[in-house]
Formats: C-alpha cells, sequence, structure tokens
C-alpha cells in the first residue's frame, strides 16, 4: 500500500491531477480526511502533500544503531584528556547522526569512588565526565551489565547510574538492586516502540574467597541481572505487551574467541522464540557473526567500540544499524570499525576494510546468513512480514 501511495502522490506532483477514486483510495489521503480536492491540487497544495508523506514514513521508521564494548578510562580516558573528547565519536557520526536509537555496552563505571574489588586483576573505571562524550555522541541506552561494572564496588556503579541519569542517557542490566536491574528502557517513534534489556552471564562469578563478592543483583543488593533463562523469559513476555519490538543485550561468550558456542544459540533461540526481536551481544572483545533466525536478527558479538587493547583482533568491531518500518525489520547493515590509536573508532581503509568485510561475511556465513557488500558495509535485507 505505500509503493501504491508513493506512486499516486508523485503523479499528482507532476501532474497536478489524478483518477478521484484510486487517489482519494490512497491511505495517506485517508490520514489527512480528504481535505484536498485532488482535481485541485497546485504545485503549493502538492509541495505540503509530499511534506506530509514524508512525514508519515518518517514517523513509522526507527533506526537502531548498536556498538560494542566501551572503555573510557585507563590509557583511553587519558588520551581522550589530552587529544579531545570527539575523538572517541566524530569517526562514526555520519551514522549516530541519522540514528534515532544508539546503543552500546559501558564496559567501566564512571565514579572516582569505591574501592578496586579483591582478587579481579583488571580493574576498569572511567572520570565522571566520561558521561559528556557519551552525550554528546549521542547514546540513547547503555547496558550496564557486565563483569567490569562492579569492578570498583556499589558505590561506583550507583554513581555510574547517576551521572547517567543526569545526562538522560538510559541505562539498563544493573542497578540498586534486581527490580532497577531488570527495569527496561523503552524508546517511542510516532505509533512505534522498542523496549531494551541486558543480562551478564557471568553475575555468579567472584574473584577472591577472602569476599565472594558476586555481580548478581538481588533484593536489597546493587548489582547486574544474571543470564537466567527463565527471567529473562518472562521479562520479554511482559515487556512485549508494552512495546512493538524487544532488544535484548546479552554480555556472554567466550573473550578472544571469534566463534559462538552452541550453548549460545540455544540461548538466543530460546529468546527469539520466546518473543525477542533482536539479539546484540557482547564480552569477547572480537567480532563473531550474524545470524538470522526466524528473521529476526542474533548478532552474537560486536566487538570492541573503544578499548586500550592492543592485539589487532581487538582492534576490529562493527556497529550494526537496523533499519524498522511500522513495527518490523526491513533492513541491517554491519559497517566494520577499527580502534585507532587506542580512542578513535574509525571505518577502515584499503585491505583492511576488505580483510573485515570477508571475516565478517565469513562468520555470518558459517550460521547460514548470506550478507551482501554495499561500499564499505555489508547489508542484510528481511523480506516482506509474514
Amino acid at each position: 500500500m505505500k509503493k501504491l501511495t508513493l506512486v499516486l502522490i508523485m503523479a499528482v506532483l507532476l501532474a497536478g491531477c489524478a483518477e478521484e477514486a484510486s487517489f482519494r483510495d490512497a491511505s495517506i489521503l485517508r490520514e489527512m480526511k480528504d481535505e484536498l480536492d485532488p482535481a485541485r491540487i497546485g504545485s503549493g497544495e502538492g509541495r505540503e502533500l509530499w511534506a506530509s508523506y514524508e512525514s508519515y514514513l518518517q514517523n513509522r521508521e526507527i533506526v537502531v544503531s548498536a556498538v560494542g564494548d566501551i572503555m573510557l578510562g585507563r590509557r583511553v580516558g587519558r588520551l581522550l584528556d589530552e587529544n579531545g573528547g570527539e575523538s572517541a565519536y566524530q569517526g562514526f557520526s555520519f551514522l549516530f547522526d541519522r540514528s534515532d536509537v544508539l546503543f552500546g555496552n559501558l564496559e567501566c563505571s564512571l565514579s572516582e569512588r569505591g574501592q578496586k574489588l579483591l582478587g579481579k586483576g583488571i580493574w576498569l573505571r572511567a572520570t565522571p565526565d566520561k558521561a559528556d562524550i557519551l552525550k554528546e555522541a549521542g547514546f540513547s541506552v547503555l547496558s550496564l551489565a557486565n563483569n567490569h561494572i562492579l569492578d570498583y564496588g556499589n558505590e561506583a556503579l550507583l554513581d555510574t547510574v547517576e551521572f547517567l541519569d543526569e545526562k538522560e542517557i538510559g541505562h539498563v542490566g544493573a542497578g540498586k538492586d534486581i527490580e532497577a536491574a531488570r527495569k527496561p528502557e523503552i524508546f517511542t517513534k510516532g505509533d512505534v516502540s522498542i523496549g531494551f534489556l541486558a543480562y551478564n552471564e557471568f553475575s555468579y562469578y567472584f574473584w577472591s574467597y577472602e569476599e565472594k563478592r558476586q555481580f548478581a543483583a538481588s533484593e536489597n543488593v546493587p548489582g547486574t541481572t544474571p543470564m537466567d533463562l527463565g527471567p529473562i523469559l518472562e521479562d520479554v513476555e511482559k515487556l512485549k505487551r508494552e512495546v512493538d519490538l524487544v532488544a535484548v543485550s546479552l554480555h556472554w561468550g567466550i573473550e578472544e574467541s571469534n566463534m559462538e558456542t552452541e550453548a549460545q544459540r540455544e540461548i538466543a533461540h530460546a529468546l527469539i522464540d520466546g518473543g525477542a526481536d533482536m539479539i546484540i551481544g557482547h564480552h569477547p572483545h572480537v567480532i563473531q557473526g550474524l545470524e538470522i533466525y526466524r528473521d529476526k536478527p542474533i548478532i552474537y558479538s560486536l566487538g570492541n567500540y573503544i578499548f586500550d587493547q592492543n592485539d589487532e583482533n581487538n582492534k576490529q568491531g562493527m556497529a550494526a544499524e537496523i533499519e524498522i518500518f511500522e513495527g518490523g525489520m526491513k533492513s541491517i547493515r554491519l559497517h566494520p570499525l577499527y580502534v585507532k590509536d587506542k580512542r578513535a573508532p574509525v571505518v577502515p581503509e584499503g585491505g583492511k576494510l576488505e580483510g573485515m568485510i570477508e571475516k565478517i561475511k565469513r562468520l555470518s556465513g558459517a550460521m547460514g546468513t548470506e550478507l551482501e557488500s554495499e561500499g564499505d558495509h555489508l547489508i542484510y535485507l528481511f523480506g516482506p512480514p509474514q
């Protein structure tokens, strides 16, 4: 119907007239309550009609973009302080600026408080002013469901929540208690809505027998939402009654591995069977493939977005751009991303770009997903809604 409507409107704009029956049957004119007489449409009215039609389409489309692990502390933080925070996002502003929703995994707390968790070995924390960079980049929702958000204890986690709230950046997957951690973030545009949830596979881990501090939130303990299938399915079912689409972020898998596990695939399939519309994966710090299951995308790992890891494999990531129209998936684009100088995510060029494109194709193809090259990125087009 939308294609028919577009053809009819273009005919009116070009010719200034149309058959009354078919023109009046177009959905956009029904939306406008037949205020215009098609026989008397002039160029001015035609331009208004076209603007109304563009608005009609725009309000039914949501572009969701997602990136991988974001770490703004340690060496990254010092380099951003020295060179300017804009390097953390300007290389992908072309994508972020056209996104209605921008999602990522914040792999560090934002705080100057707290003590290092005993036995952890790697502690990630950034200064609170780095929330300004996240805001300037355009992040709408961040997952806090990971194995580093509590590296500096409860105080640092609660500070992170407070600083993100001050910047009006949504967050999911961690909080002052399990109720807060399981609370979704919902984005609405026009009459289309999408809800976000996030879970951490490593919530029950602890790093010292002296402290035995797990990351799992409970009724009175701050922490992250565990990746327990039963409660996740409950959350998905509940959220699905409120929104058109449900996005589930999972912090999971094997670090440094470009391959997903069979257990991950089983969990992802169960979540989509239970009502989830997309799975967004983090934690391995390297790229893993895209699977399309029941016409829904499963991104097993987006790799790093910004991090100070030195291995070439860790410097490679992806930005996913998912186009949604009238509550249905239209396309997904995967943009190769390279972490330059530990602080600047950029689109790779030349042989590096070609190698990453082939790598993403190969990893996704192993799961039956055929991606088409489109310039400096890859695309998958979804079929019409069933």
